[in-house]
């Protein structure tokens, strides 16, 4: 769901009235800005887990801005959520 809002909606609208790196600027500080609000994370790891969404996103919002297609943006978010709800479950154990 995050990267149809952020990627497919907020980054194409805000290409019109902010540019290309604007855009990606802005959706890619939003979007790093959101997973400071993660409760599985805490103090120095929660700075490190925002900072890895940040350059994330980043790179996601590249590669939708390069191949203007949600698909590559869409398959590795859901696989980078499912290494950080494995590491998430190994440490409940």
């Amino acid at each position: 769901m995050e990267e149809l809002w952020f990627r497919g909606l907020f980054l194409s609208r805000f290409e019109a009235v902010l540019g290309t790196r604007g855009a990606l600027l802005v959706t890619t500080l939003a979007f790093g800005t959101l997973h400071l609000s993660v409760s599985y994370a805490t103090g120095g790891a929660l700075v490190q887990f925002a900072a890895f969404t940040f350059i994330l996103g980043l790179a996601w919002g590249l590669a939708v801005q390069h191949t203007r297609t949600l698909w590559g943006a869409v398959l590795s978010h859901a696989a980078a959520d499912v290494f950080v709800m494995i590491g998430f479950f190994v440490n409940l154990l």
